[in-house]
């Protein structure tokens, strides 16, 4: 197991918190598009979430 520096745990866990972050806004897009979103808008946001 690798020991982190608390610095670099913290900066991973920053990260994370970001990641999960844009999940959560993708999951509200993805929810918003049930009530009627245009397909490319859809489509533009897993793009823009597999590109990561």
């Amino acid at each position: 197991m690798r020991v982190c520096a608390p610095s670099a745990r913290r900066a991973a866990h920053l990260h994370v918190g970001a990641h999960n972050e844009e999940r959560a806004r993708l999951a509200e897009v993805l929810l918003e598009s049930l009530q009627g979103a245009p397909l490319a808008e859809i489509e533009a946001a897993w793009d823009r979430e597999i590109d990561r």
